[in-house]
């Protein structure tokens, strides 16, 4: 399993260039970072391709999904900061998103800390990325967000940006019909 994860992130961190050139051309927009986590068992996926101005055009125009932060949130974010120092340290900046009734976008930065600046200035970051990957999928999978969402979580995603010291969070929530 760990030599096929390891193919999995090499194939992506390949693709990643041309894929920002694709989706760009398609989106119309430049895409200036591209993240992506898979369940091999589920063969489910989720890719998220940042265009270059997002943030601001998202949290403008998109009130409804940006919104002000409402109880649950809050106790999620708090909830994503306590799981967060488990790992490396508390984020800098989190930023959550709800993204319809089924998905919970979760931006988190500055959450390295100095043991993974380490590994990665000492080229350790297949490595790094492996047993983050591993570590954050548990750890989150612990996350007690249907207390506060009212919803069950389905699938989670995590994927990070190593030289931007940035992650995303992915959380897919069941429907209230499932």
């Amino acid at each position: 399993m760990k030599r096929l994860l390891e193919t999995r992130d090499m194939l992506m961190e390949g693709l990643k260039a041309d894929m920002e050139v694709e989706l760009g051309k398609v989106a119309e927009q430049d895409i200036v970072e591209i993240y992506a986590d898979w369940h091999l068992e589920k063969e489910t996926a989720m890719l998220i391709a940042v265009m270059d101005g997002t943030r601001e055009s998202f949290t403008e125009d998109s009130a409804t999904v940006k919104g002000p932060e409402d109880e649950g949130q809050r106790v999620l974010r708090e909830q994503v900061v306590e799981l967060s120092k488990k790992t490396a340290k508390e984020p800098e900046h989190i930023e959550i998103y709800r993204m319809g009734s089924h998905a919970i976008l979760i931006e988190r930065t500055g959450t390295m800390g100095d043991l993974e600046i380490e590994l990665i200035k000492n080229g350790a970051i297949k490595e790094l990325r492996l047993a983050k990957r591993t570590l954050d999928h548990r750890l989150l999978g612990t996350l007690n967000a249907e207390a506060v969402l009212d919803q069950e979580i389905s699938e989670l995603f995590v994927d990070w940006d190593f030289d931007k010291n940035k992650a995303y969070i992915v959380l897919m929530l069941k429907a209230w019909t499932d």
